[in-house]
């Protein structure tokens, strides 16, 4: 399968009407899926968590710990089910799609998430910030890497293809799928 990285992609091809989503949208789809991760984290380990065994600063450095590995589950799991959706992201409207209008897979998923590891670097996604900043395509690393965009869900363009549409055998079949829905005689 091949990507493509051209920067220019999106301003050749005039028809592609998907919105980047912006940076406060990916942010705060990011700032609910993290708090979900913590809550299901808090949940799961409550009774080792408020145990007066070991001190709150080592209990909360183990919890952060065990968030990386399962904030990256979480996200390969939700937008592998939910056609590139998160909670976070289904709140705040937005929805990860490939750039060349490919189905979703666990190998594109795997890697725009496995690579959320170097967006983080140096500091609380830093790097992922400057890349979505200097990318038109507003892309961070993993998106780049992985040939997906993160889009806005009302620029999604929901045709229906035309070999699910029958013509009536009284009408004439057009190749613009939309002709066809008017068209058609009751």
């Amino acid at each position: 399968m091949i990507f493509k990285s051209n920067e220019n992609d999106l301003d050749q091809n005039q028809t592609d009407k998907r919105v980047p989503a912006t940076l406060m949208q990916r942010f705060l789809a990011l700032f609910i899926d993290r708090l979900l991760c913590f809550i299901f984290l808090l949940c799961i380990s409550y009774t080792e968590f408020f145990s007066p065994d070991f001190s709150l600063l080592f209990k909360i450095i183990k919890l952060f710990e065990q968030m990386i590995p399962t904030a990256v589950i979480y996200h390969i799991i939700f937008e592998l089910c939910w056609n590139g959706q998160t909670p976070g992201k289904k709140i705040c409207q937005i929805r990860v799609v490939t750039e060349n209008y490919e189905p979703l897979n666990i190998t594109i998923i795997f890697t725009r998430n496995f690579l959320r590891f170097c967006d983080v670097i140096p500091i609380f996604y830093i790097a992922g910030i400057v890349s979505i900043l200097n990318s038109k395509k507003r892309q961070r690393m993993g998106d780049i890497s992985a040939g997906t965009l993160v889009v806005c869900e009302e620029s999604i363009d929901d045709e229906i293809p035309a070999s699910q549409i029958l013509p009536d055998n009284n009408s004439e079949f057009s190749s613009n799928p939309t002709e066809n829905i008017y068209n058609q005689k009751d």
